[in-house]
Parts: C-alpha cells; structure tokens; sequence
C-alpha cells in the first residue's frame, strides 16, 4: 500500500490515505445508532398499537431492553462489516489505478 501512495500525488495520496484509515477504524457506532433508533420506534409504535393482553409492564419494558440491545448490536455489526466492504474495494480501486510492479 505504501508503494502504491508514494506513487500518487502529495494531496492525491494524503486524501487517500485518510479515506483508508477512516474506514479501517470505523467502529459501525453510526449504523448502530440508526438501527436502534428505528427498531426502539418500530418497539414503540407496535407497543401502542396492539398492546398484548395478559402482559405485565415488567415483561414490556425487557422486551423493549432486548430490542434496543439486538438492534444495536446488529446495526453495529453490519456498521464494521459495511466498513470493511468499502475498505477493500478502496484498496482494489487504489490498486488498480497504481499498478505495481
């Protein structure tokens, strides 16, 4: 990789450079966050709608903790695998353009 930045120009590489080292360390936080989100809504609005007869309060509110916390970690999950995707067609990209040999 560092062949292949050295043999772009000095703006060129340091603009890929950090495109590269921004999606190596992404941490899927902004996914995760979005996903939950929407899941808590979805939990909520489907709370109200058709409350579930017989359910004590205690039972919602774990259910709702569940759905937040797997939500969560699926949005964050698919954050870093998302990362990691764009992160080697950067590098593919990067190799094609610069071929090295």
């Amino acid at each position: 990789m560092r062949l292949a930045l050295t043999a772009l120009p000095a703006h060129e590489a340091a603009a890929v450079k950090r495109r590269l080292d921004s999606l190596r360390t992404d941490c899927g936080c902004g996914l995760g966050a979005i996903v939950m989100l929407g899941a808590t809504g979805l939990w909520v609005a489907h709370t109200v709608v058709a409350p579930v007869a017989g359910r004590s309060w205690q039972s919602t509110v774990a259910l709702g903790l569940l759905v937040v916390f797997t939500s969560t970690l699926i949005g964050k999950l698919l954050g870093i695998a998302l990362s990691r995707i764009r992160f080697h067609f950067a590098v593919r990209s990067l190799r094609r353009r610069v071929p090295l040999e």
